[in-house]
């Protein structure tokens, strides 16, 4: 189902209230969705001291919350839902400070920066030509220095080849794992980027945008999305 909604939603407030009230994301926190948050999760504790700060976008109904790992100080998920926010406010699990706010990414101007930023599943539900442009913005909230971008996309995704295209225009991943629910065979390839954080100013926008469409260009010329994968993009 998701897969087809990625296709069509969009980021439309409206749907996703509905959707959340009636019921249809209770599967966000089930045992089957566990092997993608446990993977984010032990990526976040390998930063060790360099990820005590998360802001978790397109948080949903904040299921990363309990897989996270002591290092983690503070975190915070933002939702373009208010309905998934109500339900993340209700949450009794987790440790530390932990703070959930409903607003878009586009709209969410926090004061201080953050070491880890995570776009789990959600990275789809952008139009494509956006990514380098959220992908820029990301980066003018990382603490200065080398902060982590940490990606998950589902395999059966039907725009994943688009999107990590559009991601390897932007970053070199630092690891790539996948992660496996043997019960239902559902997977998903997570990546982390090290990245240097930028001012978030409009030159620094400006020069990631250019970067990637220069790479953009060289991948359209044969390079694939995928090691190993010839097949056409299908977007």
């Amino acid at each position: 189902m998701a897969s087809f909604l990625n296709l069509f939603w969009r980021n439309d407030k409206g749907r996703w209230d509905r959707s959340y009230a009636e019921g249809h994301w209770g599967f966000l926190d089930s045992i089957e969705q566990g092997p993608r948050h446990r993977v984010i999760a032990d990526l976040l504790r390998a930063r060790e001291d360099a990820a005590s700060s998360v802001l978790d976008v397109g948080c949903g109904t904040g299921a990363l919350v309990p897989h996270l790992p002591d290092n983690v100080s503070r975190y915070v998920g933002i939702d373009l839902s208010s309905e998934a926010i109500r339900i993340c406010r209700g949450r009794k699990d987790g440790h530390g400070d932990r703070t959930f706010m409903a607003t878009s990414f586009d709209d969410y101007a926090p004061v201080e920066s953050f070491e880890v930023i995570v776009f789990n599943e959600m990275l789809y539900y952008y139009p494509m030509r956006r990514i380098p442009e959220v992908i820029a913005r990301a980066r003018g909230l990382l603490t200065p220095g080398t902060g982590s971008i940490i990606v998950s996309i589902h395999e059966r995704s039907l725009k994943k080849r688009a999107v990590w295209r559009r991601l390897r225009a932007c970053m070199v991943p630092t690891e790539s794992t996948t992660a496996v629910d043997p019960g239902t065979g559902n997977a998903w390839r997570i990546e982390r980027y090290d990245v240097p954080g930028t001012t978030g100013g409009a030159a620094d926008v400006e020069h990631v945008l250019q970067s990637s469409a220069e790479s953009m260009r060289f991948l359209r010329s044969g390079d694939p999305a995928d090691p190993g994968d010839t097949s056409p993009s299908k977007e």
